[in-house]
């Protein structure tokens, strides 16, 4: 499998690095009374503390000479929970068979993604793979996965909008069909979107021929004007869902499947734009 190194170091400084204890992460919020990494004592204030964060066994001085009882501050200690997450609608027709092998490609771009970050997590981290839309063939993501099959694409929306919601999550998809963001409600401060496409789905090619649009509709590639003011348009659509992400908070990596790799992706180019995403979550 391919290694992603800038990846996984960025990966290490947001799960691992120094501030950690117990295979846990330290918080940067003082708090009393919560178990955690002690960093001092004041007096209890029982309109601000609860009586069972008292310390009894309290060394202060003060408490000591005057009898003041006194609670415990901590930097309380707290695991991860990670969710990679595929948009996967291979068992629907296809719109053209030149994406068909976007669906291996995401599905490797998955699985290394959920190695490198099980190499470096801590042990109480959790990382989970889920699967959403309708797959053609579950199995072959191995044990272990959250299969959900939705119905609709915004049932997929919705179902990684929850999931998003319970830690840092990464999905895997184009979007072009997948209106997550759209929900007034929707807030992804830990998100990274990856924005996985095949060429085609950013720039009709020239000369290549009439092709189908879906229904009625159809571009003439040969026609110049035309295939000009198409992917004017098509530009700007993938502009406007790199907005509508970034606006709930989102970080975008836009990866491009490229053939000439064995695995469907250039290394450096998806190793690089990972990782950045990554440090923006630190």
């Amino acid at each position: 499998m391919v290694r992603l190194e800038k990846t996984a170091a960025a990966l290490y400084d947001l799960l691992g690095g120094p501030e950690v204890r117990f295979g846990q992460h330290i918080t940067n919020t003082v708090v009393a009374g919560q178990y955690g990494l002690a960093v001092g004592e004041t007096m209890l204030d029982p309109t601000v503390h609860d009586m069972g964060d008292m310390n009894p066994f309290a060394l202060t001085p003060m408490m000591l000479e005057d009898d003041i009882p006194y609670v415990d501050l901590n930097m309380p200690y707290r695991s991860v929970e990670l969710n990679v997450i595929v948009d996967d609608d291979s068992a629907k027709p296809l719109r053209h068979e030149w994406l068909r092998p976007m669906k291996e490609y995401r599905q490797t771009l998955a699985k290394t993604l959920v190695s490198e970050i099980e190499d470096s997590k801590q042990p109480e981290d959790v990382v989970n793979l889920h699967v959403i839309g309708s797959p053609s063939d579950p199995e072959s993501y191995g044990r272990g996965v959250n299969i959900q099959e939705t119905k609709s694409p915004e049932e997929s929306a919705k179902v990684a909008a929850e999931i998003c919601r319970n830690g840092i999550a990464i999905i895997i998809s184009n979007f072009m069909e997948l209106p997550i963001g759209q929900s007034e409600t929707d807030r992804f401060s830990q998100l990274i979107a990856v924005k996985a496409n095949y060429p085609i789905e950013l720039s009709y090619p020239a000369n290549s021929g009439v092709w189908s649009l879906g229904g009625t509709a159809s571009i003439d590639t040969n026609n110049s004007k035309e295939l000009r003011a198409k992917n004017v348009k098509l530009a700007e659509f993938h502009q406007s869902i790199v907005r509508r992400l970034v606006a709930k908070g989102a970080h975008i990596a836009h990866v491009v499947y490229d053939p000439n790799f064995s695995d469907g992706f250039n290394k450096q180019d998806v190793d690089f734009k990972l990782a950045q995403s990554v440090r923006e979550l630190l």
